[in-house]
């Protein structure tokens, strides 16, 4: 009789205590994401911006530099790539890419949400560098 008046009040506490959030039901879900959805500047030239948000449903960079503006290029998706984190780096690909895998490059904030450092490569795919950027969180 004990065990199972002792079942009767378990097994609620633990019903109870048990929550389940409503992001980690969808195997989209990125927390590192949410924290890196803005716009920022390049520290080094703050003419140059980086929009982070979501394109036809996908996490998406629009890298929105000087010279791109600068050519009045009509094709602003040669300049918009598609993002995910993987083991503390940053996996991009073209936004329309029929490539299905991504490339990673390091990736490291600076301070969390606020400023973060990017190789270079990973944004201006049509520059090899190995340096890198720093941006800074403006909305």
């Amino acid at each position: 009789m004990r065990r199972f008046l002792l079942l009767l009040l378990v097994v609620p506490v633990m019903m109870l205590s048990c929550t389940k959030s409503s992001t980690s039901a969808s195997s989209n879900y990125d927390a590192a994401s949410d924290v890196f959805k803005g716009t920022y500047v390049q520290t080094g030239s703050r003419l140059d911006t980086l929009v982070v948000s979501v394109t036809n449903g996908k996490p998406s960079l629009f890298y929105n530099s000087k010279a791109f503006r600068d050519k009045a290029q009509a094709h602003p998706e040669l300049q918009t790539f598609e993002y995910e984190f993987k083991d503390g780096k940053i996996g991009v690909r073209a936004i329309n890419s029929q490539i299905s895998s991504f490339i990673y490059y390091d990736f490291s904030w600076v301070k969390t949400g606020q400023i973060f450092k990017i190789q270079t490569i990973a944004i201006q795919p049509d520059i090899y560098t190995t340096s890198f950027c720093t941006f800074e969180k403006v909305q």
